[in-house]
């Protein structure tokens, strides 16, 4: 898997090329199946990222997709190695930051816990 590093909007998995969308459809998906208030949805709330949640939301973002090619989120979630989720998560940043450009994710997977083991889960915009 690769993540187009030019325009940083696509990734590739599975022998597919994503381009994940944050819509308001995906947001609201996101909301109700992780559980998210507007509390959730504050930039201070961003930094603390369960990895299992954002590992949802980034099949979320790609669903209208994976629909379209019969790909379920299991078989998505098969098709990207661990070792490069970094780069499709770097993708959804971006797209993210598209759509809340007053959401500082400058600091978002450039360190710190990445194990999201023990944590609670947490908010995503």
């Amino acid at each position: 898997m690769t993540a187009n590093t030019e325009t940083a909007n696509t990734f590739e998995a599975g022998g597919h090329v994503w381009t994940p969308k944050f819509t308001t459809p995906v947001i609201m998906r996101t909301c109700r199946a992780l559980g998210l208030s507007v509390e959730g949805l504050t930039e201070n709330a961003i930094g603390k990222i369960n990895i299992a949640d954002l590992i949802r939301v980034l099949f979320f973002s790609v669903a209208h997709e994976a629909e379209k090619r019969g790909v379920d989120e299991d078989a998505f979630l098969e098709s990207i190695p661990p070792d490069e989720l970094m780069a499709a998560f770097q993708v959804l940043f971006a797209t993210v930051q598209k759509s809340f450009p007053q959401v500082d994710l400058s600091g978002i997977g450039t360190g710190g816990s990445e194990s999201g083991g023990g944590e609670e889960p947490s908010p995503l915009p």
